[in-house]
């Protein structure tokens, strides 16, 4: 025993006690071990007693046992006993004498030896009470500290998960328009009959909708703070405001992720584990939204400048945000905002069931009184004050600038602002009336007059260089940051801070009041969107032409001048190294001091110093740096991390810029874009990106996926110009990727490799006619990709036509059917048709277009989860398709496939969707039709286990059996079992009252 408790040294306290007992044990006869274990779970008191009763039974054993015992214990209880190891030193020593004497001593010592034994019995109890004491606390501590360290473990994974779904900083924007809110202003819209019906109605979605400057996005956040303001405390209220000139918060996964991120906030930890930080699509998150999300709990969503966004992004949104408004898991209401013309790319079934248009009459004079206090804040503001920001002698004069404006101002706020900051400009009463006789009739006209007032060449052409610089910065740029990449120019050899502006107040002003620095970041904006959208247009007047901003001109020319910037030699010395020259009296240039001195008032002092240097002093210029600057190294420091303030941004950003600007045609700056990849490793120029220089040299998968993702094509042409050839396997994930995106430019670029096989291009096809990308279809077919290859194997391929088709891209259709790709090509495992697959996605107008080329209404449903074309439709519960259908005679009772098919009625039943319900008992649909063995639903489990009592309730009038035997296979439910589970009380007391059991 007591070679095992040396052994056992190393475990914890309790566990060597455990295995001492365990050997006690093994030396006690079965009657001695039932006595042991009488009292339950065996302990040391346990054992002492029971050796205290085996003495008495038998003294022979007893000096052996207590020995064996005394050992035990004392190897067992070293490690925790701490401060008793002395204790129980001594009365070990105690009882081996007690036990030595007793062995020897005769009987008549026998009574004397039992009460010396009893005593020391009492002393291991009262120690063992203190150990079990100690022990018990210890423990409890152990397990709080468990709780503690899993809380953390929990918390952190938490805090992983919300990060994975955004980090984008979406209240920024958010602070920045409510500041522009005024007091009494915007909070009609919250009183208006439509958002109380939103709101507080069946009504899911509010469109909000206004012209070009009218104020939408300022409403928007008064919605937004008004909702988080009144709603129930456990309801939750997401926000998200698109920016024109902040990149990350136009792309689709910024606005799901952001938004996401804000409706879980709040959950505890463990709700996570439903979230795949490795998978954060649209999809992906919906599925772990309805899964963590409680539907006892209202979330609204404010969603601001989705038309901001391009058609592709925008897209994206409003198919995830519809996947969200009709979960039945889930009560979502959502606000969007907009201009009126996004319907025309927007899908139509993203369409509101609540409009407020800002062009009624009722809303128009509401937005002139919000448009007179604006007026009336600001005019107070510019004349307070003991040097007013407006000087007028005549007092009435502010009247008649209210009046004026607020009567042209035609529901823009923001024209009547611009107006306004001209009007601060004039120098007299006359000035100021002569420009309320001729006002600008809109916002172009507005910035024409703005602009035409530069006219030095100088002003102008830093004027354009800031205007194109805004306009295709990644992220709005500091002012530092804005300095240097006007002055930089591309292929530029060295620094030179000679180059770069001295007063960058003085450059913005080349702009007028069309841009501003942002107090809180110190960035640089656009006064409004309206202003881009100006710039980028061909609006601009021919002797305004040198403004217009040419974009992926623009943008090639910024990545040239990030490339030239990072590749400076001054990026390839360690900072530290710069500092610590010497500055001798006969060696000082204009050079060194520029490099030690930072700009702006403390330079200009210094200059002084140095202009008004008494050359009878006897003091040196050295002398006079060190007195002025002190620590010259310290300056100088200070001057190279302001120095370079460009540098974060153009690592940040140099590859975005350089998608499609750069390319082998421009050698010296391919080469000098080269040289940032080859010495990514040393330089850090890829800190940004998800992969690493050594995923790059391998060609992985993380690589491709990212440049199919981003539409990297000077990346691709690296790749397919470097000497390390793609596999088959990686270059059909290259085109698939790029194919699905929409990213003809890039197609274009692998299409020069080599290794392009026909299976390839037949994949690329089947990709793009199914993201609806019509000018990538056609340079795939240019390139002779079968319009009729087969779908790819597994669940769900679909050919060309068929992926055309369930997306509703008409446009798609009609060129693959110029093609003559085969209308009634089958469908695979899981699939659909092409006719099933428009009217699943209940695109009439390519149900139409594929009837007239004599699709087959009744084609087989696929074996398994198949939908003929009238199942199809009934199941999306879209009413016009299936009225379509059964004029061309589609089989409205057909049967379900097998694997959770649906007959045309079940699938109808389990959407909710009565119309069609309705309809297709008008048809004769078989209301018992059997279930599929494997998944099935007879039309009443269907609509019970969705909880569509209506539904219910209209198929109990047709004799539907309310106790049709569940599907044999795979989890199958009678109705009242398929309601219970869901949740439907309702349904549930219905179903019982027509006999259910």
């Amino acid at each position: 025993m007591a070679l095992v408790l040396v052994d056992a040294a190393q475990l914890k306290p309790e566990i060597k006690l455990a295995q001492a007992l365990h050997d006690y044990e093994t030396i006690l006869s079965e009657e001695d071990r039932s006595k042991l274990h009488s009292q339950g779970l065996p302990d040391a008191t346990a054992a002492i007693n029971l050796t205290t009763l085996i003495d008495r039974k038998c003294s022979s054993r007893r000096s052996q046992l207590y020995t064996q015992l005394s050992k035990a214990l004392l190897v067992s209880f070293k490690a925790e006993f701490g401060p008793y190891e002395g204790e129980i030193s001594r009365l070990s020593q105690e009882v081996r004498d007690e036990a030595s004497i007793a062995s020897k001593q005769a009987q008549k010592q026998e009574n004397e030896l039992q009460a010396k034994e009893r005593v020391d019995a009492r002393r291991y109890r009262k120690i063992a009470a203190i150990f079990w004491d100690d022990y018990h606390k210890s423990k409890e501590e152990e397990n709080n500290r468990y709780l503690e360290i899993n809380r953390r473990n929990l918390e952190k994974k938490r805090l992983e998960a919300l990060d994975a779904l955004s980090t984008y900083d979406y209240q920024k924007t958010f602070r920045q328009i409510r500041k522009e809110c005024l007091p009494d202003t915007s909070i009609w819209v919250c009183e208006n009959p439509e958002f109380h019906a939103w709101m507080s109605g069946t009504a899911k979605t509010l469109w909000f909708t206004g012209r070009l400057g009218s104020g939408k996005s300022v409403t928007s956040a008064c919605v937004a703070a008004h909702l988080i303001e009144k709603v129930s405390p456990k309801d939750v209220t997401a926000f998200f405001f698109c920016r024109f000139d902040e990149t990350e918060s136009l792309k689709a996964k910024s606005i799901i992720g952001s938004v996401a991120r804000q409706l879980v906030s709040d959950l505890p930890a463990i709700a996570f584990r439903e979230f795949n930080q490795e998978n954060t699509d649209g999809t992906s998150i919906v599925s772990a939204l309805e899964a963590t999300l409680s539907h006892t709990r209202q979330f609204f969503i404010v969603l601001d400048g989705l038309d901001e966004c391009g058609e592709a992004q925008a897209k994206e949104v409003a198919e995830i945000f519809h996947r969200l408004l009709l979960s039945p898991h889930l009560r979502i209401k959502l606000f969007w905002s907009s201009r009126p013309n996004v319907l025309s790319w927007l899908p139509g079934r993203f369409l509101t069931q609540q409009h407020i248009d800002l062009e009624t009459v009722e809303n128009q004079s509401r937005i002139a009184h919000d448009i007179r206090t604006f007026i009336d804040v600001t005019l107070e503001e510019w004349l307070e004050g003991e040097t007013p920001e407006l000087q007028i002698n005549d007092p009435t004069l502010v009247i008649t600038i209210r009046d004026r404006l607020e009567k042209e101002a035609q529901g823009m706020f923001l024209w009547v602002k611009f107006q306004l900051q001209t009007l601060r400009e004039k120098k007299s009463d006359n000035m100021i009336l002569a420009a309320l006789r001729h006002l600008p009739r809109d916002l172009p006209e507005t910035f024409e007059r703005i602009l035409s007032k530069y006219t030095e060449v100088e002003d102008i052409d830093i004027g354009r260089q800031i205007f194109r610089w805004v306009t295709v910065a990644k992220r709005p740029l500091t002012v530092e940051e804005l300095r240097e990449a006007i002055g930089t120019k591309p292929l530029q050899e060295a620094w030179s801070d000679s180059m770069y502006i001295n007063d960058m107040k003085k450059a913005l002003a080349c702009c007028g009041n069309l841009v501003f620095e942002e107090e809180e970041q110190q960035t640089v904006h656009f006064t409004h969107g309206s202003v881009k959208q100006y710039l980028l247009s061909r609006a601009v007047q021919e002797s305004l032409s040198r403004y217009h901003v040419d974009l992926k001109k623009a943008n090639k020319d910024a990545g040239a001048i990030c490339v030239t910037y990072l590749n400076f030699s001054v990026f390839n010395r360690q900072m530290a190294h710069t500092t610590g020259k010497s500055i001798s009296t006969t060696d000082i240039t204009s050079t060194v001091v520029k490099n030690s001195l930072p700009l702006g008032k403390s330079a200009n002092k210094i200059a002084l110093s140095l202009l008004r240097r008494n050359d009878k002093s006897g003091k040196s210029v050295h002398r006079i740096l060190e007195e002025a600057m002190g620590d010259t190294d310290v300056y100088r420091q200070h001057n190279i991390l302001r120095q370079y303030s460009f540098r974060t941004y153009a690592n940040q950003f140099w590859l975005e810029h350089t998608k499609e600007g750069i390319g082998p045609d421009s050698k010296k700056i391919w080469g000098l874009w080269c040289n940032l990849i080859e010495e990514a490793g040393s330089r850090d120029t890829l800190s940004s990106i998800p992969w690493t220089l050594e995923d790059l040299k391998k060609r992985a998968t993380i690589v491709l996926k990212w440049i199919a993702e981003e539409n990297h094509c000077s990346l691709a042409q690296l790749i397919i110009d470097s000497d390390v050839r793609l596999t088959q396997p990686k270059l059909l994930l290259l085109v698939e990727g790029a194919a699905k995106k929409g990213n003809v430019h890039l197609i274009k670029t692998i299409l020069g490799s080599k290794d392009i096989v026909q299976p390839i291009l037949d994949s690329g096809l089947q990709s793009a006619a199914g993201g609806g990308h019509l000018d990538v279809v056609k340079r795939l077919l240019q390139e002779k990709a079968d319009v009729n290859a087969a779908a790819a194997p597994g669940s769900g391929g679909r050919t060309a036509l068929q992926a055309a088709a369930g997306g509703g891209h008409l446009d798609v259709v009609e060129r693959l059917l110029q093609e003559k790709t085969d209308v009634n090509a089958a469908a695979g495992s899981g699939s659909r048709t092409a006719l099933q697959a428009a009217a699943e996605g209940g695109h009439l107008d390519v149900v139409e277009r594929l009837l007239q080329e004599k699709a087959n209404v009744n084609a087989a449903a696929a074996r398994s989860g198949g939908r003929t074309a009238l199942q199809a439709a009934a199941g999306g519960g879209h009413l016009d398709v299936v009225e379509r259908l059964l004029q061309e005679k589609a089989n409205v009772n057909a049967a379900a496939a097998g694997y959770g098919g649906r007959a045309a009625l079940q699938a109808a039943a389990e959407g909710g969707h009565l119309d069609v319900v309705e309809r297709l008992l008008q048809e004769k649909a078989n209301v018992n039709a059997a279930a599929d063995a494997y998944h099935g639903r007879t039309a009443l489990q269907a609509a019970a286990g969705g909880g569509h009592l209506d539904v219910v309730e209209r198929l109990l009038q047709e004799k539907a059996n309310v106790n049709a035997a569940a599907a044999a296979q795979s989890g199958g439910k009678t109705a009242l079992q398929a309601a219970a589970e869901g949740g439907h009380l309702n349904v549930v007391e219905r179903l019982r009252a027509a006999g259910a059991k």
